[in-house]
């Protein structure tokens, strides 16, 4: 499936995502050789550690496994490795920080694993990439679900920051349970927060094998409706060509069908384009798409374009909801209808919710409650994506041309939408407040500033912000005019103070003196300065 088809067809996928990705994103982040040598040396061995490497080669190779010896040697040298590692700690304790021998004793746990998941504890993030991560996390939030084999912490975290939910399996806990399969997280080879779940040595890697099944199955029932995307993985990982080649065997289309589910994203330094090319790997029996690239930005905007209207942590929250109910009232036949708005269902009054009652959902336009400035503000400048496109552009037509609103984003979101359709009223709307609106230069040349207050002109945004002479709408003004000069700071000044500056005077029902004004004009600005003028029309 090329990266045009996926966001056509506009269905969410599946991620999976390798180590090619911590490495990325996170200073210091090893790939499975790298970390085995790092922890031989910690065992201060006499044999080299290549050395090492190859006695295992030499005793396991043979014909049968030439193409998966890689993966053997480094399995074995694990488990050798975890073995000498923990003899070592019982005669020295302090190999092992904040590891105590009771612990050890009473909790069962590896010191080499324990070891290991303190190793991945830092999320220390390489620099210029915070661009791409944003994008990254737009695409984890349009997931089904996010399957990875990496021991870190990167994924929650990044949804920890934009306070999305994710139901957490770690190892094999959530194949053997029933589950939504939407908005998903698992972590198939454990994780730093279980120290024994973590999966590196041989005789992890079989009871993996026996769980995969499970895993497999699973994945197959959502690949119907779901792409598969794998990103930061090599093709020559056995990992990923085990998985491919199970679905080869079970995938229920033809062989010439499979590159319109699967997708393999190939790190290639230097390439700016997404290169894309259908192949089809005879050992494996699988035809799906390649895509070569470093250009990962470009890679993830495209595939954060993906829009079924709602996000799948909304379908997943709706759907154990609905599957509670159903589950418990309609065994026995008592189920009754009325009709409400999905996002009240958690505030549902009491003698509605003692009630024998099923809840049924109508098309958007109908049922869903159109935002005050409050809610899209938050949502727009936090990139929430909670408020639909559809619903993002009724609140638009709903103000007045002239209103400070933000919504760059929403016109590129509806320029690059092939499934949204717009009423002739409303795209004469959109058109005119775009006419409307200035660019960010004539804005901040608009900007009129007193002669006392040009003094902080050179001044930081914490200067300014928290200077006791100016009256707040004179900062406002301030940081707005000079809103160029903050690269680093504008925008967690937006996110941290401006923005719930506004939401509590908002809510307060307080008259503003012009404040409320100066606000909003500020988060079109900085619209602007981060997304680009707004040069074009709806096409």
């Amino acid at each position: 499936m090329g990266i045009q088809e996926l966001k056509k067809n506009n269905q969410y996928p599946i991620i999976f995502v390798g180590s090619g990705i911590s490495k990325r994103y996170i200073k210091n982040s090893p790939d499975w050789l790298s970390l085995l040598k790092e922890y031989w040396e910690k065992l201060d061995e006499d044999t080299n550690f290549y050395s090492f490497l190859t006695k295992i080669k030499e005793k396991e190779l043979n014909d049968d496994n030439k193409d998966d010896i890689n993966f053997i040697v480094n399995a074995k040298a694990a488990s050798i490795i975890q073995k000498k590692f923990d003899e070592k700690y019982l005669l020295q304790n302090n190999l092992v920080p904040n590891l105590t021998p009771e612990k050890v004793y009473r909790e069962g746990i590896s010191p080499f694993k324990f070891s290991l998941s303190k190793r991945f504890s830092s999320l220390d993030y390489l620099e210029n990439m915070s661009s791409e991560l944003k994008e990254f996390t737009k695409v984890i939030k349009k997931s089904r679900m996010v399957i990875t084999t990496n021991y870190d912490c990167l994924i929650e975290d990044l949804i920890g920051k934009n306070s999305e939910n994710i139901d957490l399996f770690i190892g094999g806990e959530g194949f053997f349970r029933q589950t939504t399969s939407w908005n998903e997280l698992y972590k198939i080879h454990g994780s730093i927060s279980d120290p024994n779940s973590l999966i590196i040595t041989e005789n992890d890697y079989k009871k993996f094998e026996y769980d995969s099944i499970i895993l497999n199955a699973k994945l197959l029932t959502s690949l119907v409706d779901s792409p598969i995307i794998f990103i930061g993985y090599s093709l020559s990982d056995k990992n990923i060509r085990s998985l491919l080649q199970e679905y080869s065997k079970n995938i229920p289309t033809n062989v010439s069908k499979m590159a319109d589910r699967i997708t393999v994203v190939e790190y290639e330094p230097n390439i700016s384009s997404l290169e894309e090319n259908i192949e089809h790997d005879q050992e494996l029996g699988i035809t799906y798409n390649r895509i070569t690239t470093d250009n990962y930005l470009s890679l993830f905007e495209n595939i954060s374009k993906i829009n079924q209207g709602v996000s799948p942590a909304f379908i997943k929250k709706y759907q154990k909801q609905f599957k509670n109910i159903i589950d418990v009232k309609g065994r026995s036949g008592e189920l009754d209808t009325f009709l409400t708005y999905a996002s009240n269902i958690d505030s549902l009054p009491e003698d509605y919710k003692n009630r024998n009652t099923a809840i049924a959902i109508g098309e958007q336009g109908t049922l869903f409650m159109v935002p005050n400035i409050v809610d899209y503000l938050n949502d727009y400048l936090l990139d929430k994506q909670k408020i639909s496109l559809q619903i993002s552009i009724k609140f638009l037509n709903n103000q007045t041309s002239g209103a400070q609103i933000p919504y760059k984003k929403i016109i590129d979101e509806l320029n690059s939408s092939n499934d949204i359709t717009l009423t002739t009223k409303d795209k004469l709307r959109i058109d005119k407040r775009i006419e409307s609106t200035r660019t960010l230069e004539c804005q901040i040349n608009a900007i009129k500033i007193n002669i006392k207050d040009k003094y902080f002109l050179s001044k930081s945004i914490h200067e300014i912000w928290n200077s006791k002479e100016l009256k707040e709408i004179n900062k406002i003004k301030l940081i707005s005019k000079t809103i160029k000069n903050h690269p680093k700071d504008i925008e967690n000044f937006i996110l941290q103070e401006a923005l719930p500056q506004f939401t509590e005077l908002y809510n307060s029902g307080a008259k503003s003196n012009g404040v409320h004004s100066a606000y909003r004009k500020l988060f079109v600005m900085y619209d602007l300065y981060k997304n680009g003028n707004i040069d074009t029309t709806i096409k």
